[in-house]
């Protein structure tokens, strides 16, 4: 399943949000990484050789070898990680206004919209379906409540592209038909600028298996 180089970056995933996320991030910080798709179907992550890398049997997984071998396996450190190393891409500047704005849409997002989300996944995996449905409606409340922090540009921080972008578009691409964007303006225009991007457009495509490697 593994190659046997040895790259610098390596990014284990699937067409799941957290790994999108994860590989967005990367493409926009502009580094170099080797993706691996990680078929879940197949059970490829109950496999010896992945389950060594995240006991949990979860993507996605970042291999980090450009000092050391560190391998991180929560999505939210694995951008951080990335943003740190290229932060005039990723992070909102040196302005204490910014980098509150910054934290605060960011886990906004992490917290109360993709939180939410993903618990009503497990849901419906529980056979609880009217709970998943109130966890839907939830989050897609809170993402449509997210156009308040467009007041000073933008983007989530204000006119500087950030992780709070990422983590905001890539939640709202997957709500997209449940989002009432007739009537949100400013998350309109922000949605569509964020997905004209180019390093948003080559993160989805990561682990699009439909392209040849």
């Amino acid at each position: 399943m593994f190659k046997m180089d040895k790259p610098e970056l390596e990014l284990y995933g699937a067409r799941t949000g957290n790994s999108l996320r994860a590989a967005i991030a990367l493409e926009e910080a502009g580094l170099a990484y080797v993706q691996q798709f990680i078929d879940l179907r197949a059970g490829a992550h109950r496999q010896p050789d992945f389950l060594a890398l995240n006991s949990a049997g979860q993507v996605p997984i970042l291999v980090d070898r450009r000092v050391s071998l560190m391998v991180l396996t929560q999505s939210n450190a694995i951008m951080m990680h990335i943003a740190n190393a290229a932060p005039e891409r990723l992070l909102p500047g040196k302005s204490a206004i910014r980098r509150a704005r910054f934290h605060e849409s960011f886990f906004y997002f992490i917290t109360d919209v993709i939180a939410p989300n993903n618990a009503a996944f497990q849901m419906k995996l529980a056979g609880k379906e009217k709970e998943a449905d109130y966890l839907v409606w939830r989050s897609v409340a809170k993402l449509e409540a997210s156009e308040r922090f467009l007041v000073d540009g933008p983007y989530m921080a204000g006119d500087r592209f950030t992780l709070a972008d990422i983590a905001g578009y890539t939640i709202a691409r997957a709500s997209e038909a449940s989002v009432a964007w007739d009537r949100l303006g400013r998350l309109k225009a922000w949605f569509d600028l964020v997905g004209s991007r180019d390093g948003v457009r080559r993160g989805l495509q990561a682990f699009d298996v439909r392209k040849p490697n």
